[in-house]
């Protein structure tokens, strides 16, 4: 008979968390566990990465959370031919603008 109340006790927690689902905003940045990937929503359905290269698995997963259909690699300039200093200047929805270590976006 106990777990019956118990059960009841917890309808109100379940409905308030169905209430907040829609709530939750979805992270501007994602960063992979070695930090080496970092993935930015763009819109239109794309995610720009910093590498060209990256692990599927991983991309995969941020694909599916944030409803995104095409990977974005970075566009790669020779060293010291980026001639962006401040990312203000990006357009927005652009991807990763990258020379040598150094790889700059814009969020949206």
């Amino acid at each position: 008979m106990a777990t019956t109340w118990l059960r009841l006790a917890a309808i109100p927690f379940a409905v308030a968390a169905l209430l907040a689902i829609p709530q939750v905003r979805t992270p501007d940045l994602l960063i992979s566990e070695d930090a080496h990937l970092v993935a930015m929503p763009i819109g239109g359905g794309e995610l720009a990465i910093n590498r060209a290269s990256s692990n599927e698995f991983t991309t995969d997963n941020w694909k599916r959370a944030l409803r995104a259909e095409t990977i974005v690699p970075p566009e790669t300039f020779a060293e010291g031919a980026l001639g962006i200093a401040d990312p203000v200047d990006l357009p927005p929805g652009s991807p990763f603008y990258c020379t040598g270590d150094l790889c700059i976006g814009r969020h949206p």
